[in-house]
């Protein structure tokens, strides 16, 4: 519709008999009830998959670039491109994680029924470098060869895990594998219908979806890579010290790592001082010192480095009650969910100002200007 057709169909409405036009108000608010309480139950029956519908939109934006690079090179075929990302994701993100999560559970259960018998805090901290209430065994070559054949026999046994993952989990993964596929393929469209029926304007809608993509960014490429690679880092350091349950350590490592200002050493700390307790002095001033000054610093220089290209628009104190908070709300999801809740509740309150929303107008720069002088 041009903007004439526009001006036209606004000048028939004003010009309708007002019988006419109360019949056209409570046709059009009736309508916009209907669809606010249709959409509100379709939320509702999307809630128990917003986690995976959430990491499949950000993920698919975030491999846009990649799958047109991929499309051209297929001739145009993006829905062949579509499908080689999504078995690149189920190979290199999903199956490690499975592995990986699979491996640690019998030594989360051995933990945790050691930290139970513990009579105090002294005998807890040293039930984290101790098996079975057993000094540390020496790590030599044979442990390595040993561990490698677990970790195939792991991997090995994942398939029939899997079988018996609840539902919920299972249809998780199966949805954000299908809808990861979907908006890469169709992402584009998908977004212009989203824009083109959103109870919005165009403008306030991409400045919302742009600080919903924001916070995709900031939250798997600003601290997944940099959660990743911290726990990466601890958990060499954990398997050449010959600390037990290496594995287990190394995936609370990396999920510390997601926490501001403080990361791994929510992990590293005590398990050093386990092995101080414990007698082994040498090794637990060798992951202090490895834990600052290597684990640490990656923090420092990694995050920087990713937050150029991934920065959530946040400030650090702002991030980490988003952090908590949507831990604390949603539980594990919280990381995700958190910082989202956040990120798109500021842009849209800068919204508001910036419409007068709240009868507010937005404060002049010049005016600004004279008050900070």
């Amino acid at each position: 519709m041009t903007v004439r057709q526009e001006g036209t169909e606004l000048e028939r409405k004003r010009t309708r008999p007002p019988r006419a036009r109360a019949r056209v108000w409570r046709e059009t608010t009736v309508l916009a009830i209907i669809a606010t309480l249709l959409t509100i139950v379709a939320l509702m029956v999307l809630r128990p998959l917003a986690a995976s519908l959430v990491l499949a939109a950000w993920g698919a934006k975030l491999a846009r670039p990649l799958a047109d690079r991929l499309s051209r090179a297929l001739g145009g075929r993006r829905g062949i491109a579509a499908g080689l990302l999504t078995l690149a994701l189920v190979v290199f993100f999903i199956v490690p994680t499975v592995v990986v999560v699979v491996g640690a559970v019998p030594a989360a259960r051995s933990l945790v029924a050691q930290l139970q018998h513990a009579h105090d805090s002294r005998y807890a901290l040293e039930s984290l470098v101790t098996e079975d209430g057993t000094p540390t065994p020496t790590r030599d070559l044979d442990y390595f060869v040993s561990l490698g054949k677990d970790f195939g026999a792991t991997a090995a046994k994942v398939l029939g895990i899997v079988g018996s993952l609840s539902l919920s989990v299972i249809v998780g993964l199966v949805t954000l594998l299908a809808t990861f596929f979907a908006f890469v393929a169709e992402g584009e469209r998908a977004a212009a219908w989203f824009e083109a029926n959103a109870p919005v304007g165009p403008a306030i809608y991409r400045r919302l979806a742009a600080a919903f993509h924001q916070a995709g960014r900031g939250v798997l490429v600003g601290f997944g890579l940099t959660a990743l690679a911290q726990g990466a880092l601890a958990t060499v350091l954990y398997l050449v010290l010959g600390i037990p349950r290496a594995g287990l350590l190394g995936v609370l490592s990396t999920v510390a790592a997601l926490i501001p200002l403080t990361g791994p050493i929510f992990v590293w700390a005590p398990v050093a001082a386990g092995l101080a307790i414990h007698g082994d002095t040498g090794k637990a001033l060798t992951l202090a010192l490895f834990g600052y000054f290597v684990v640490g610093v990656v923090d420092h220089v990694l995050r920087p480095v990713l937050s150029r290209r991934a920065n959530l628009g946040l400030s650090t104190p702002a991030v980490l009650v988003s952090l908590l908070g949507g831990v604390y709300a949603f539980g594990p999801w919280g990381i995700v969910f958190g910082p989202l809740a956040i990120r798109v509740a500021v842009e849209a309150l800068e919204l508001a100002r910036e419409h007068s929303a709240f009868g507010r107008r937005p404060p002049r720069m010049d005016r600004l200007a004279e008050g900070a002088a």
